[in-house]
């Protein structure tokens, strides 16, 4: 049997915290803790942090993480809460929420804009918009910024519609709460069998939010050198990812199997590589990156964080 031993957090301990930071902290006892523990993937809503910080600078966040590494705590990050595997949230750690650093600055004429950790994909859109400018990024608004860009960006739609419309398409469907599961896989092919098996599989769907999505790449993305960028294979001609959403958690073991499916209906035709940000089940960032990326990532891992304090996310974990 295996017992997880969480830290006990003294209200003096808390309370030094309290007087470190500006922003707003919420503990089990306070009003407002179940709020501030949601999450836009309702899947992991099921998480209980010892803390949610929602911070209002740098200065902030600098104090919560020594507070975290001071008391033996794990630190899950939030920027837009969508992590797909759960990573925006922990049982008995601490939360940093960035939501209210939402400040985005554009310099029209660097064609540049530098966005506080919080900020979702909606902030960008309204000040770039402002400018006549845009960047590529999602079809839902509330997407946290921070970490789409840094798990990279693919999500095409064609005909002419305004920008904004675009980065707010199925924001109806996603709403937050829902249960969300991905399954990615890249694809060195697509014929005629591949084609049929993933339309069968569809038909078998448990659900009306089970899609299956091939995304044709290539472009600009594929004119990267390889090794420039720890987005790995850029040569891949297609990503295949299978998405659900539910609201019962009764169906939640359903939908993620349904989603396994479609990916190992493709086994033949994968590369064995995937897009971080498509992937919903943890510890899979050799599998995406791939040897070679991962080896360089391991080394700045150890650069900026040797002991492995950010472990909530598709992890690099430094060599012990």
């Amino acid at each position: 049997m295996t017992y997880t031993i969480a830290p006990v957090l003294g209200e003096a301990t808390i309370q030094e915290l309290r007087e470190a930071v500006r922003g707003e902290i919420a503990t089990p006892g306070d009003d407002g803790y179940a709020d501030a523990c949601r999450i836009w993937n309702g899947a992991h809503d099921d998480r209980r942090p010892a803390l949610v910080v929602r911070r209002t600078g740098a200065a902030d966040v600098i104090a919560a993480v020594g507070f975290a590494r001071s008391n033996g705590l794990r630190i899950a990050v939030r920027g837009g809460g969508h992590s797909i595997a759960g990573f925006s949230t922990c049982d008995h750690g601490i939360v940093i929420d960035l939501a209210p650093m939402r400040g985005v600055r554009v310099d029209p004429a660097a064609r540049r804009a530098t966005v506080g950790g919080g900020a979702v994909c909606a902030d960008v859109d309204r000040e770039t918009q402002a400018h006549g400018l845009a960047t590529t990024g999602g079809l839902v608004s509330s997407t946290g910024v921070a970490g789409f860009t840094l798990g990279g960006g693919i999500a095409d739609l064609l005909g002419p519609m305004p920008y904004r419309a675009l980065q707010t398409l199925i924001d109806p469907l996603w709403r937050k709460g829902i249960h969300a599961y991905f399954k990615a896989t890249n694809l060195a092919r697509l014929d005629d069998q591949l084609i049929d098996r993933l339309c069968k599989i569809h038909l078998e769907a448990p659900g009306p939010q089970c899609e299956i999505h091939v995304h044709q790449m290539g472009g600009a993305v594929g004119r990267v050198a390889e090794g420039a960028t720890a987005f790995a294979e850029r040569s891949m001609p297609f990503v295949l990812n299978a998405v659900t959403g539910w609201h019962d958690p009764d169906a939640t073991n359903t939908h993620r199997e349904w989603a396994r499916t479609v990916t190992a209906a493709a086994s033949d035709a994968s590369t064995g590589r995937a897009y971080v940000n498509f992937l919903g089940d943890a510890n899979s960032a050799r599998t995406s990156y791939g040897d070679d990326a991962y080896t360089r990532l391991v080394s700045l891992k150890n650069a900026h964080d040797p002991t492995n304090v950010f472990q909530l996310n598709q992890n690099i974990d430094p060599p012990a």
